[in-house]
């Protein structure tokens, strides 16, 4: 990731520490009591399958209480844009959701067809929150 961009975030939200770091070289020793939310935005798709097993791993045995949440684009939808992003999408794994499950079996799953009022399909894992009431609720204030 571009440091400038990490750079930023830390301007604009001084509250939170973001870390760009090489999985293999985490001393998670030091994140184990800092670290609340494991936020993963088009990551995973860009992971093959070993990669994304010891992320998992390594999260599940280091940082186990933590909130996670992973946004990634899946396959599934009929619909022609959607078609067209994830061809045009430069990740190379771009997983039909029963395949992220296999993949993150610890996990929830929540899929979402049109996030961004357009039909495109996303998946998103958590694990230590309910994001399934918390994107109900957020689906009934939007709706008012």
């Amino acid at each position: 990731t571009n440091s400038n961009y990490l750079r930023n975030l830390s301007k604009t939200y001084p509250k939170f520490n973001f870390v760009n770091s090489d999985l293999n070289k985490v001393n998670f020793e030091h994140y184990k009591n800092n670290i609340n939310l494991i936020f993963l935005n088009g990551v995973i798709h860009h992971m093959n399958d070993n990669d994304v097993k010891k992320l998992i791993q390594k999260l599940e045995i280091n940082l186990p209480n933590s909130l996670w949440i992973f946004v990634d684009p899946a396959k599934g939808s009929k619909n022609f844009l959607n078609k067209i992003m994830i061809k045009l999408d430069r990740g190379k794994y771009i997983r039909h959701p029963s395949e992220y499950q296999k993949l993150m079996p610890n996990t929830d799953q929540l899929i979402i067809n049109n996030f961004l009022k357009v039909e495109f399909k996303l998946i998103i894992h958590f694990k230590n929150i309910d994001l399934n009431n918390i994107y109900v609720n957020w689906l009934k204030s939007n709706a008012k």
